[in-house]
């Protein structure tokens, strides 16, 4: 049995539970960019989820605007 090594063994995962690690990283993103970009820190937990809604919104759009492209454009 081969020991797991970050780079050189990754995990595999299913391809519908791939999509779903696009949460956590908007989330990161949002705390990281709130956190320098916020002028007073006592509304930073208020904006953040509001940042996380924002990208997931314009991700999807871009998505839908992509799929639809590849279906009637091509």
């Amino acid at each position: 049995m081969i020991a797991w090594q970050l780079f050189l063994n990754p995990m595999m995962l299913p391809s519908g539970l791939v999509l779903y690690l696009v949460i956590p990283l908007c989330v990161s993103v949002a705390v990281v960019y709130k956190t320098v970009r916020a002028p007073s820190l006592r509304r930073l937990w208020i904006e953040i989820p509001f940042a996380v809604v924002y990208m997931l919104a314009g991700l999807a759009a871009l998505a839908v605007a992509l799929f639809l492209i590849q279906e009637y454009c091509l």
